[in-house]
């Protein structure tokens, strides 16, 4: 193995750990949240793994001044699910402007506050 497949390999598998969008379809519609079942499976390391149930995502809507845009979102819509790339446990409790509480980067549990 060539010293380029090697480098390849390692960022490879680093990589299979990165998250950032998912296509989900929404299982569940809350007040202020919905639960969401990803529609792709995850391949890592040559393994396909079925998603887990993403619970309580907070839904974003695009707003701007005194401008938002909202629509109803019901059972069976098709949507993105994002994946911070920090921890937003303390932004999900309402707690705006600190560091995040752990370390972690583009975790899937930073895209929901559950999984099931």
């Amino acid at each position: 193995m060539t010293e380029a497949e090697v480098i390849n390999q390692i960022v490879m598998r680093a990589l299979g750990d990165v998250h950032t969008i998912q296509v989900g379809r929404v299982e569940k519609v809350g007040l202020n949240t919905i639960d969401v079942q990803p529609v792709v499976k995850h391949v890592l390391n040559g393994s396909s793994i079925t998603m887990p149930l993403f619970k309580d995502v907070p839904p974003i809507f695009m707003q701007g001044g005194s401008s938002s845009e909202v629509w109803p979102i019901a059972v069976g819509d098709y949507c993105l699910l994002f994946v911070s790339e920090v921890c937003i446990d303390r932004w999900y409790m309402g707690e705006d402007g600190l560091e995040p509480n752990e370390d972690r980067r583009f975790d899937y549990s930073d895209s929901s506050r559950l999984l099931e």
